[in-house]
């Protein structure tokens, strides 16, 4: 379970991507799930049938990282 916190922490960093503003929703998802790999920000992404490039997917999850202490 996501604390409050970091959730809203990840959320509010994903939602500065620009890909992102556009759908609230996925950055929500993005922010409880926590993703760690690549393959993960794809799944999300292709839910709304969203292309994301490989800088954005990076993005992601070096903002996960960065919120949960993994270096």
């Amino acid at each position: 379970k996501t604390e409050a916190k970091v959730f809203d922490d990840i959320f509010a960093a994903v939602m500065e991507i620009e890909k992102f503003q556009k759908y609230p929703e996925l950055a929500a998802k993005l922010a409880e799930l926590m993703p760690m790999h690549s393959d993960d920000v794809r799944a999300v992404a292709a839910s709304r049938r969203i292309t994301i490039e490989n800088d954005e997917i990076e993005a992601v999850i070096d903002i996960v990282r960065q919120h949960i202490g993994v270096e």
